[in-house]
């Protein structure tokens, strides 16, 4: 196999979890804006403001996050894209987008066990390339 079990696994979870994700980022963006106001600061009347060296570093591990979700996000949706169209479209969206079980996804897009792993790998593997070239994955 060219894709160690690990690789495969964190590649699946972003393929799994990537709508989610895109949630959790507009989320933790609104909070960052909403922290950096005023009124959130903290001081007498909210006009003295006092370094806090621990939030200083949850924003930047925060937006580092960030970063890297985004770009396992824009990683999923260029694969989805490359796919648009056909079976394997439907697919992504059935076992990906749905969580549908092996059997709900043959049944569904009328395909053979063996098919649904050939196409599950092919996936895989060229969401792995698409984050190589992204510079997500350092290797697989």
């Amino acid at each position: 196999m060219i894709i160690d079990k690990q690789t495969f696994k964190k590649i699946e979870y972003y393929l799994y979890n990537s709508d989610r994700l895109k949630q959790a980022i507009e989320q933790t963006r609104k909070q960052l804006i909403e922290a950096g106001k005023p009124e959130m600061a903290g001081g007498i009347n909210g006009i003295g403001y006092h370094s806090d060296p621990t939030a200083g570093k949850a924003i930047k591990l925060s937006t580092n996050r960030i970063i890297e979700y985004e770009k396992w996000i824009k990683t999923v949706e260029q694969v989805r894209k490359k796919y648009q169209g056909t079976d394997k479209a439907k697919f992504i969206e059935a076992k990906y987008g749905k969580g549908l079980s092996e059997r709900e996804v043959c049944k569904q897009l009328f395909i053979s066990r063996t098919t649904f792993y050939v196409w599950r790998k092919e996936i895989v593997l060229c969401t792995g390339f698409v984050a190589l070239q992204n510079g997500v994955l350092k290797s697989l």
